[in-house]
């Protein structure tokens, strides 16, 4: 490999000197030599550190693959049920429960009692958002849709 300086360590040291006598500056105390191994010595630490932070960068953006799951999928976007149970009550005979929302499929609204049977509201009053449905004190599994086919779980514990 071919030098990039022409003079010789002193030769360079010797006209640095000059330079610094024909600005009228004091004359430079560290030697020429200690400067370029000072810059060499630089260089070199910053291109491996930039070497390093590549390398970090790098692994940084495959850990990803790292974790990578086939198994996890995800079904089109999450949509978080848009109505809310305001209030249950009960008595010997039946179960209201007050909802609140404006996207529930009150057509789809069903429970399932302890023997595995489906039951079906009573009564849907839409505008109150009360929904009835005949109790005996057993449990009730009631599901709530949405139109958007999402569904909530409610669980009546038995009485008895």
């Amino acid at each position: 490999m071919k030098s990039k300086y022409n003079l010789d360590l002193k030769s360079a040291n010797d006209t640095l000197q000059n330079v610094f006598a024909a600005c009228d500056e004091e004359p430079n105390t560290t030697s020429l030599k200690q400067i370029v191994i000072t810059g060499i010595f630089n260089d070199t630490v910053t291109n491996i550190c930039k070497w390093v932070s590549t390398a970090f960068l790098i692994l940084v953006l495959l850990c990803p693959l790292a974790f990578y799951n086939p198994s996890f999928k995800v079904k089109g976007p999450v949509i978080m049920p848009s109505f809310t149970i305001v209030n249950q009550n009960t008595s010997s005979s039946e179960c209201n429960i007050v909802l609140n929302g404006n996207t529930i499929n009150y057509d789809s609204i069903y429970a399932v009692k302890e023997d595995g049977s489906t039951i079906y509201p009573t009564n849907c009053d839409i505008e109150s958002g009360v929904v009835t449905f005949p109790y005996d004190g057993s449990r009730l599994v009631i599901y709530i849709s949405d139109y958007y086919d999402e569904t909530v779980q409610a669980i009546l514990p038995s009485v008895h």
